[in-house]
């Protein structure tokens, strides 16, 4: 895959160990385990893994009788990757906290438009909230635990709000979480069935492919310039796990080179070595050509 990223703020944190935990109001979290310890990461290293692990795990939420396969699947990616840094994906802006409320785009997750600081944070810290104090554009965060402090002065030239998300008492909810990677499945097998029946469809079905695919709307990564000593280049500024991932999705479904394509024998996702290769293996094209 062609890099676009070379100069990019990407590191990720991932905890040793997660674990599952019920909230209050019901609802299930997978956050770190308290006594876990983090590890920092590029996920840029290995762009096509992580995707292919992310559609796989979309695909498996997608079936309704896999609820057990699914939460597996999700907390298996979680162990791998870290957590996603929904908190800083969903708002128009990364740095809400600037903010006098935090305001959200149109999304699958969040109905109102407009939230207190407080009352947005509150979804992300079910058990523990931040020692945060916030006035008017103002705010200031204690931390005690030497592992965090560390982790914040690591971080101490990204976004507060992006630091915030690696905290041990930071969480996302396990309803989001499906919600998300089913999308990422969806976008790869509407693209996969578009070009598969194209030619058998009439233009009205065509466009509910197009339209399907418009709908599903997102936030990107914002990126600042910086002067090196050949040239000015870009630098993206990925401020949450989920941003790199619907980037590379993007990326890679498009690459003209090694595009990731959905097999058409198996439907499972892999990337394609040519721009016109239909198998993720020998195997499943010979199965398919003996109509098995």
């Amino acid at each position: 895959m062609y890099n676009p990223f070379t100069n990019a703020q990407s590191s990720w944190v991932k905890y040793n160990s997660y674990v599952w935990k019920t909230a209050p109001n019901g609802m299930e979290y997978i956050m770190p385990v308290e006594s876990s310890m983090p590890e920092i990461y590029d996920p840029l290293e290995n762009p096509e893994e992580i995707v292919l692990d992310a559609i796989r795990t979309g695909r498996i939420c997608m079936s309704k009788d896999a609820e057990t396969e699914a939460r597996k699947a999700i907390f298996d990616f979680i162990r791998k990757y870290g957590l996603l840094g929904m908190m800083t994906a969903l708002p128009t802006t990364p740095r809400f906290i600037e903010y006098e409320k935090v305001y959200l785009p149109k999304n699958r997750f969040i109905k109102a438009e407009t939230m207190d600081t407080e009352d947005y944070l509150a979804h992300f810290y079910p058990f523990e909230r931040p020692r945060f104090k916030k006035k008017g554009i103002e705010s200031s965060w204690e931390i005690d635990d030497p592992t965090m402090a560390a982790l914040f002065l690591t971080f101490q030239n990204r976004l507060q709000s992006q630091v915030m998300t690696f905290q041990r008492t930071y969480g996302e909810r396990y309803d989001w979480l499906k919600l998300q990677f089913t999308d990422w499945a969806l976008i790869a097998m509407t693209c996969f069935f578009y070009y598969e029946d194209r030619d058998n469809i009439d233009p009205v079905q065509r466009d509910v492919y197009r339209k399907a695919l418009e709908g599903f709307d997102s936030t990107v990564p914002g990126f600042h310039y910086a002067l090196t000593d050949e040239r000015p280049v870009l630098v993206w500024d990925f401020h949450s796990l989920s941003l790199t991932l619907q980037m590379l999705l993007a990326f890679l479904l498009t690459d003209d080179k090694r595009p990731l394509r959905l097999c058409r024998n198996c439907m499972k996702p892999f990337i394609s070595e040519t721009s016109d290769e239909k198998y993720c293996s020998t195997k499943c094209r010979k199965a398919r050509e003996r109509g098995e």
